[in-house]
Parts: C-alpha cells; structure tokens; sequence
C-alpha cells in the first residue's frame, strides 16, 4: 500500500496524477496481477472510504537487459553545490535500440542529493518532458522525439542540488532505459560535486 499524506487542499475538478517509483520489477519472463484502487483516509473522523474501487491490472512480462548497455553514457552535473540555488544537469547517451517518445529514462541519483523539501519551481529541457520525483531522488524523462541509436544529449536547467553542502563528493549515478514498460539498458557513472 502506498500511503500520500502532507499535502494540500485538492479543489474539486482538479486532475491528480499519482507515480510511484523504486517498484521492484519481477524475475525475467514472469507475469502478475495487480490491484489498484484509491481510498480517502478522513483521520478526524477515523474512517476511509474508496474513491476507486480496486480494478485489476495485468503487468508487462519482463525481459533481460539489452546484451550491451548504452553504447556511450556521461553525466555532467556543473556547477557548484550552493544549497537552495538550482544548478544544471546534463546527460548525454547513445542508446542499443530506438527510445520512442513514449519510452523513458530513468536517472537515479543517491540519497541526499536531491532536497526533497525544496523543489525548485520547474526543471526545464528543450528536447524532453522531465518528472522529478524528490522524495526517492528519481527523474524520469521522456524524449520529444524519437533518438534511433545515436547520440542525444538532455540539458535540464533549474535542477535542485542537495539539501546541504556535499564537498567535492564522488556520486554513483544510475541511468536506465525503459522501452515499452521494460527496463532495457543500465549504466552507473559516477561525477564528482564541488562546492
């Protein structure tokens, strides 16, 4: 069960949109149901109620990761760490297979590298869609348009540095390609932060 709490009023007519990330995939080939529904916890009243009732899913079988991971991968992420003050990140790859632009990847960073109490006000990318996910320091990001197997480079400005000072640290970052649901490719780089 995945429990949201701490957040403001929601007007009525307001479009929510829930993500999850860090779900542990199943073992290669397999299938599963899963169950999905949400439920309003009233805690002054001490009583819930289901807002959707359950439905059923079932998930993608997965498969193994790509014989060769991207053919190239870097990540840069200049600038000083100055706490509260949003930097720039750049991640520069060259995919095994063709990233549509319903396919994604998935930037993992280590914990604390990301304040997940202060989010700046909007990361922003010419050639993608970026979803920052604070609270785990997880980026998904989603291609304007196709990259077949070359080289592409994402620029993300106004990206939120840590909650507090890291001096000259070593991070292990892990960078991963979905194709259809499925996690394909898997790099981890590390790049050092200066402050």
């Amino acid at each position: 069960m995945v429990r949201i709490n701490g957040y403001q009023t929601i007007k009525p007519g307001t479009t929510v949109t829930i993500s999850v990330s860090n779900l542990r995939n199943l073992g290669t080939a397999q299938m599963n149901t899963a169950y999905a529904a949400v439920m309003l916890f009233y805690h002054g009243l001490s009583t819930q109620a289901y807002l959707y009732r359950p439905i059923s899913k079932i998930m993608l079988y997965t498969t193994g990761l790509a014989a060769v991971p991207f053919t190239a991968c870097s990540v840069s992420y200049p600038g000083n760490n100055v706490v509260l003050t949003p930097t720039s990140f750049t991640l520069t790859f060259t995919p095994t297979y063709t990233i549509k632009t319903t396919d994604y990847i998935v930037v993992t960073f280590p914990k604390n590298t990301i304040d997940p109490y202060n989010p700046t006000t909007g990361i922003t990318c010419s050639n993608c869609v970026v979803q920052m996910y604070y609270k785990s320091a997880v980026m998904r990001i989603y291609p304007n348009s196709a990259i077949a197997s070359t080289s592409a480079t994402f620029q993300l400005l106004n990206f939120p540095t840590s909650a507090y000072a890291m001096y000259n640290s070593s991070l292990m970052i892990k960078v991963d390609a979905y194709l259809d649901g499925k996690q394909k490719n898997s790099n981890s780089l590390n790049v050092t932060r200066t402050v």
